[in-house]
């Protein structure tokens, strides 16, 4: 009886390990995919403070097309760029994290940025993103 149990225990041991070493090591999706909408930054913002629970179910992890006016330039702790579009709340907007640095991104400038929208915290986080040409 105790042998029994010792090897179920053993047995999901090694399931839970195989299993995590798999998830860890999964291939990390990109932004480089056809995006699923392309929306003006001010759109997905609105429907996400409008009704969240709706645009989770719309946008969640799905690459995004989403173009605007740059509000703010910034790094955060891991180094990566951040740009902020603006919205028509003049406290937050959409939070794009860059794959890849830009250079000379300015506040008020035009840009088309795609990528993995993650949901809305007090800004809509998109990560991942990569700048489209238009």
């Amino acid at each position: 009886m105790k042998k029994g149990i010792l090897w179920a225990g053993v047995v999901l041991l090694v399931i839970g390990v195989t299993t995590a070493f798999w998830l860890y090591n999964m291939p990390h999706r990109k932004a480089n995919a056809e995006p699923f909408v392309t929306l003006k930054a001010t759109e997905l913002y609105k429907s996400f403070e409008a009704n969240e629970a709706e645009a989770n179910e719309n946008y969640l992890d799905k690459v995004i097309e989403v173009h605007g006016i740059v509000s703010s330039v910034s790094i955060n702790q891991q180094g990566d760029q951040v740009i902020l579009m603006q919205s028509n709340d003049p406290m937050f907007g959409v939070s794009c994290t860059m794959d890849k640095s830009m250079q000379d991104v300015k506040p008020g400038q035009s840009l088309y940025l795609k990528g993995i929208c993650k949901g809305y915290l007090s800004d809509v986080v998109l990560t991942d993103c990569i700048y489209i040409k238009h």
